[in-house]
């Protein structure tokens, strides 16, 4: 999957949007891009799109179009101590 800038986009990576949400891509179901502690086997019934985990409602599954929609872009993952809709970067 790729941002509107051409980046590419992985399972783990951490994202922040436009509308201040942030979350870490658990899943990228059109490329079987499973991060590890995540079974693939059980998501693929979604056939398409990608499973993030935010900070406003934990594990919520976005068609692309729908989350280029919202502006996102990489961030780096909080730090330790930090409450996960900070990300830093």
């Amino acid at each position: 999957m790729e941002l509107l800038d051409g980046q590419s986009l992985r399972a783990g990576d951490w994202l922040r949007s436009g509308d201040g949400w942030s979350g870490r891509i658990l899943a990228i179901i059109d490329t079987a891009d499973f991060v590890p502690e995540l079974v693939g086997a059980h998501w693929s019934y979604l056939g398409t799109g990608v499973l993030i985990d935010t900070d406003f409602a934990g594990m919520v599954h976005f068609q692309h179009q729908d989350l280029l929609n919202e502006r996102v872009e990489r961030c780096n993952a909080p730090a330790v101590n930090e409450p996960m809709g900070r990300p830093k970067g």
